[in-house]
């Protein structure tokens, strides 16, 4: 029963119902994970009950501490067992009522717009020039414009668009839209693309390099990709979070920070989903009462 094939059976069945492949990589993830603990233990996954999982629930919080991600995990291995059932690979599913953990709501410590200062003088020192300004253009685009991470990955040049000194951008995928940019990104991505226009790419193999963020690979990052990927956005962030003193920087700071900016910034909460491709105001009616208890701070 532990057989890993089941695991490329159930990653099939998730893309016939036409989950996307970052949701499908995830829970591969999670599901193997699962396995590797069963393996360790020896537990058949026909001996798999609630209490078990309550433990690895356990042992997920002991070893990565953030409930949001172990919460992510167990609605994967939940996905998982219920494709196990209907497949009939397994008699029912165990875990079909399991409770899964509540999402943690609170919203971290947040970024200073001093913090985001300093993050752009940060990127201005680093090593080729054309990566200091892929970076700088990365940080706008999640911290101004408050871009999904699947959606900055996807951006190709073609995608923006500027015109009578104003800079927009076209998203495609699940929710389309065309957005007016912040002119600070505007201005990133502008001075990004001259010098990125002037690169040298590789002999026959200009054409691919169609998206807008590239990839840099190596301890000397002189090694240019067509695109990153999202190991390598979360390493980047990763590696600026010492500039603010930080221990940790994700995308889902520079999102809530984006948030909060066009708030500032006198955009209504349907404006703002609107411009962030979101369906329901969430974290935006979040931030909309927490600066309404901090009335007394000063505007970004």
């Amino acid at each position: 029963m532990n057989d890993p094939v089941s695991i490329e059976d159930f990653k099939i069945s998730l893309s016939k119902k036409g989950k996307k492949k970052a949701t499908i990589d995830s829970y591969q993830r999670d599901v193997k994970g699962f396995h590797s603990y069963l393996a360790q233990y020896g537990i058949p996954l026909n001996h798999v009950d609630a209490d078990l999982l309550r433990h690895y629930v356990q042992f997920l919080e002991d070893k990565h501490g953030r409930i949001n991600s172990v919460r992510r995990s167990i609605i994967g291995i939940r996905q998982y067992f219920r494709f196990l059932a209907e497949s009939k690979a397994i008699a029912c599913n165990p875990l079909e009522k399991l409770p899964i953990p509540a999402r943690d709501e609170h919203l971290a410590q947040p970024l200073s717009l001093a913090d985001l200062r300093a993050l752009l003088a940060h990127t201005g020192k680093s090593s080729p020039q054309l990566k200091g300004l892929r970076d700088a253009s990365i940080i706008s685009l999640l911290a101004f414009e408050g871009l999904k991470v699947s959606e900055l990955i996807d951006l190709a040049w073609a995608d923006f668009i500027f015109s009578a000194n104003l800079g927009s951008l076209r998203i495609t995928g699940p929710r389309s839209r065309v957005i007016p940019l912040h002119r600070e990104t505007t201005a990133h991505i502008l001075n990004y693309k001259i010098v990125f226009d002037d690169t040298s790419f590789p002999a026959g193999e200009e054409k691919k390099f169609q998206k807008m963020i590239l990839a840099f690979n190596g301890r000397d990052t002189m090694t240019i990709s067509p695109g990153i990927s999202r190991h390598g956005l979360k390493f980047l962030l990763y590696e600026l979070a010492p500039a603010i003193g930080r221990d940790k920087l994700n995308t889902e700071m520079l999102r809530h920070f984006a948030i909060t900016h066009h708030l500032r910034d006198g955009k209504s909460a349907e404006e703002i989903m609107q411009h962030f491709g979101l369906r329901r105001p969430g974290n935006i009616n979040k931030h909309i009462a927490s600066i309404l208890k901090n009335s007394g701070d000063s505007p970004l």
